[in-house]
């Protein structure tokens, strides 16, 4: 009994590989040529436990918004990001624990051919299970990387 308690305590634990992830980022330039900025990391073991971190970098008013990722679904060269807020500026109406997610599109290697959706807050979630919708920045461009299998719809996050 001893000698399977030392080797419980002696034996590294290590986290359950992922089976699905999707990071990157990206950026939007406006026309007075200040822009905002996105990067992200996520992943999702074979027990279906997700983990990641978000944030966004807005240089026109907003300030930096951070993220916990909850939730990722994979559909073809589609990923959809769910999350909830955990830091946001005073100002930004934004508030700490509000759903959040936004959809990247990982289309192959190349300059500038991956794209990112703008961040939809809890009212309109709905949203990034039908993205692409006539959105004004979806023209985020940058690099992302998707690996997985594909898993369906964003529910809730």
């Amino acid at each position: 009994m001893g000698i399977l308690l030392l080797l419980a305590i002696v034996l590294p634990v290590s986290a359950a590989p992922a089976i699905q992830k999707v990071t990157g980022g990206g950026w939007y330039v406006y026309s007075d040529g200040s822009h905002t900025t996105k990067s992200f990391t996520v992943q999702v073991d074979a027990q279906g436990n997700v983990k990641g971190k978000w944030v966004v970098n807005s240089y026109i008013k907003e300030g930096t918004f951070r993220a916990d990722v909850t939730s990722l679904q994979i559909i073809g060269n589609r990923a959809i990001i769910g999350g909830r807020v955990t830091d946001t500026p005073e100002d930004s109406g934004v508030p700490v624990g509000e759903k959040i997610c936004m959809v990247v599109v990982d289309n192959g290697q190349g300059k500038n051919v991956d794209k990112i959706s703008i961040t939809y807050e809890e009212y309109e979630l709905e949203k990034c299970n039908t993205w692409p919708l006539p959105d004004p920045l979806n023209d985020y461009i940058g690099d992302i990387q998707i690996s997985g299998p594909n898993v369906g719809l964003l529910t809730s996050s």
